[in-house]
């Protein structure tokens, strides 16, 4: 009787602990490997020969397709220049170069991917409709209140996830540096976080 026991108690044990690694895994991207580029992050492990357990059942539990290497590459981006994790309450740029492609898309999401929801409905940018520097490269503002120029209001995101797609065949094969992605900057603070910069 005392076995059964024992081994009852470490059968749910061990069903305990392996739905509960289950659901960290599936719940955060900790454990996900992606190579940095200055504040983005590759998404690996959508598609191809890298692809990731863990980055493929977040995506497939919920309902993302990711981009094939002759598609292109997705970049993620939680944390500015400063590697400072992004504050909801504040305004940030997202400036600078590109590299050339066919298409690409900027969205800002939570951490559960839910889009803004803003009375401009505006969720991101994309190469067709954001308005180009001088130079080509591009200045996107992001927050809660309306600033000139290429602007996605957040409305009352709880957290902040910018995803930058680049499509651009063979981009996968050789990533560019971070002289060709936009770096990110937060410009000032809403009084609820009480920082200024």
């Amino acid at each position: 009787m005392f076995l059964v026991l024992r081994l009852l108690i470490v059968a749910l044990l061990g069903a305990g602990l392996g739905l509960g690694s289950v659901w960290f895994v599936l719940e955060t991207s900790a454990l996900d490997a992606g190579t940095a580029i200055g504040p983005w992050r590759v998404q690996t492990g959508e598609t191809g020969s890298d692809r990731h357990p863990y980055a493929a059942a977040r995506a497939s539990r919920e309902g993302r397709i990711g981009l094939g290497p002759a598609e292109g590459v997705a970049f993620e981006a939680r944390f500015d220049a400063a590697g400072q994790p992004f504050n909801p309450a504040c305004h940030y740029t997202i400036e600078g170069a590109l590299p050339p492609a066919d298409l690409w898309t900027l969205a800002v999401t939570d951490d559960a991917g839910h889009l803004p929801r803003n009375p401009a409905g505006r969720t991101g940018f994309t190469s067709r409709d954001a308005i180009r520097q001088p130079d080509g490269g591009i200045l996107i503002t992001v927050g809660r209140t309306a600033r000139p120029g290429n602007f996605v209001p957040t409305g009352s995101l709880a957290s902040l996830v910018f995803t930058l797609r680049i499509y651009a065949p063979g981009l996968s094969a050789r990533l560019p540096g971070p002289e060709l992605l936009p770096a990110i900057r937060r410009l000032s603070c809403g009084p609820a976080s009480g920082v200024r910069r």
